[in-house]
């Protein structure tokens, strides 16, 4: 089965199709269009997603939603590592506030908070 002139048969059985045909698409809006060759050596890439804790699927999935051009594997767990420490931030940031409320505030200050009416 081809779609835009790039043979989809010879996909491997862990790639989902409609993954596959997502990054082509996602090329062709970023006017990079694939040829069969490169496309090819995506979808190897794609299969060592394993080595940044991802399947095929997601990896593909997830270099779209960077913008990026192709499935690069240092980048994706760089920009996972990232994503992690600004999840632990935010965690520590919310701790921080969760502390203040509890320990900081006097009684009348609670009673008078508005922030919850914007």
């Amino acid at each position: 089965m081809k779609y835009k002139n790039i043979e989809l048969d010879g996909l491997d059985i862990e790639i989902d199709i409609e993954a596959a045909k997502g990054f082509i698409d996602h090329r062709a809006l970023k006017k990079k269009p694939l040829t069969q060759r490169a496309f090819d050596q995506a979808m190897v890439k794609a299969l060592q997603a394993f080595q940044v804790g991802m399947t095929p699927t997601e990896l593909i999935d997830f270099t779209c939603e960077k913008g990026w051009d192709g499935i690069n594997l240092v980048y994706t767990a760089a920009a996972k590592n990232r994503e992690m420490m600004a999840m632990q931030e935010t965690r520590q940031l919310n701790t921080v506030n969760q502390s203040r409320l509890t320990r900081d505030i006097g009684t009348n200050e609670m009673l008078e908070d508005k922030s919850w009416a914007n």
